[in-house]
């Protein structure tokens, strides 16, 4: 075979570069867009899961509140003498 690495390469990397073309173009013309309602559907889900999260507050760790409970029900550590 003659010809160096390089322009082998070049030979099978732009038929990639136009199949890749082809196929984003095709999904481009046959994917069908989002309808305002999908989009209004959409907004009105956030904001509901929004509003759960906020009005139950943060989300809750069990291991940590077991660890909380734990250091606070513990005998704490005798205090210090300051010189």
């Amino acid at each position: 075979m003659d010809g160096n690495a390089l322009s082998y390469l070049y030979a099978l990397e732009w038929p990639i570069f136009a199949l890749a073309g082809v196929v984003i173009w095709w999904l481009l013309l046959h994917t069908a867009p989002v309808t305002p309602e999908e989009r209004e559907e959409r907004k009105a889900f956030e904001a509901a899961q929004r509003a759960k999260r906020l009005a139950g507050g943060p989300p809750r760790d069990p291991d940590l509140e077991q660890l909380a409970t734990q250091e606070l029900t513990s005998e704490s550590p005798p205090a210090r003498e300051s010189s």
